[in-house]
């Protein structure tokens, strides 16, 4: 009885100095920051433009080359990463789930919410990802912005044997609601694999189809980037946690999905959006960029704080890839 005692009051200790040394790197991380964020745009310089990302990443994928440590403090505070549901006024009611069998959802209305001009944001989690940014263009354009999004439902599953009933039924009531609401533009997404597979390329397939699907229409489908494959705040809560082991490098494989999407969609009679270059470069993807935390989880959804960043570039971007359709 004595052994076991001892051996509880050994692991306690133990857990006792793992939760103040956490504690101490999160109280580094969530200091206050001295000026406020700036907002991320391509650089001016023909360098930066040909390297096809933006400087501010470039300039952290070198810092992870050299080791460096991670900066601090950083936004946003590391309980607060998770999700969009429930800002912007976008009610739950305005989401849909895979794992419900309701298939509509209610039509919501963000940004410059009476006006004629309509953005549709359709997709799933990795196309909610993006609100912040799409919100923040519409409301510098003067636009409206009405999602619909099912979570779970990711492109995979639109079209092919992969997608549930609910799920395929969803994807055909959110291009009649399209069709019914004459958007200016419709930006079409969702989660791709990195993984070679028949599951990701019927993702591929997904996104090409509801292109073609809406090429009477405005239609830019925008590319989902390689992300990070470790949960951001157990990497920087880490011990001896620097730039680069909270960066990560992809196989050139992992890059494969993206490329198609990107050379088909065009021929689907749509624009194409590239991301990957507000998020990663030469196959690296760091989970800070500046000071600002990238990444929200594992499973390579943006962090809020910086999807509103990247809005300038995330617009550029846009009109770049609604000319290049006309």
């Amino acid at each position: 009885m004595l052994v076991v005692a001892v051996c509880m009051a050994a692991v306690l200790a133990t857990a006792g100095v793992s939760l103040a040394g956490i504690g101490r790197a999160q109280r580094r991380f969530e200091g206050q920051l001295a000026a406020p964020v700036r907002p991320l745009r391509f650089g001016s310089s023909e360098a930066s433009t040909a390297r096809g990302a933006l400087p501010a990443v470039i300039a952290a994928v070198e810092a992870a080359r050299r080791g460096a440590p991670i900066p601090s403090p950083l936004t946003p505070r590391l309980g607060e990463l998770k999700g969009s549901e429930g800002k912007y006024g976008l009610s739950k009611d305005c989401i849909g789930r895979n794992r419900s069998s309701v298939v509509r959802t209610k039509i919501c209305r963000l940004g410059n919410r009476s006006s004629r001009k309509v953005v549709v944001l359709m997709g799933d989690s990795h196309a909610l990802m993006w609100l912040p940014a799409v919100v923040r263009t519409a409301r510098r354009d003067g636009s409206a912005v009405v999602p619909l999004v099912r979570l779970g439902c990711t492109p995979a599953k639109w079209t092919s044997r992969f997608g549930s009933d609910a799920c395929q039924e969803w994807y055909r009531w959110a291009i009649s609601e399209i069709n019914r609401l004459r958007p200016r533009v419709t930006l079409v997404g969702g989660s791709i694999g990195e993984l070679p597979g028949p599951f990701t390329q019927a993702g591929i397939d997904g996104v090409v189809t509801a292109a073609h699907t809406l090429r009477n229409r405005p239609v830019v489908v925008f590319g989902d980037p390689e992300g990070l494959d470790q949960d951001p705040v157990d990497c920087l809560l880490s011990p001896n946690a620097t730039m680069a082991t909270c960066t990560t490098t992809w196989p050139a494989s992992s890059l494969a999905a993206y490329d198609e999407i990107a050379r088909r969609v065009p021929a689907a009679g749509a624009g194409f959006l590239r991301t990957r270059g507000f998020v990663c470069f030469k196959r690296q993807c760091p989970a800070v960029v500046r000071r600002t935390i990238v990444w929200a989880d594992a499973s390579s959804h943006l962090s809020d704080a910086y999807s509103s960043q990247i809005a300038a570039a995330f617009r550029a971007g846009l009109l770049s890839a609604t000319r290049t359709r006309r």
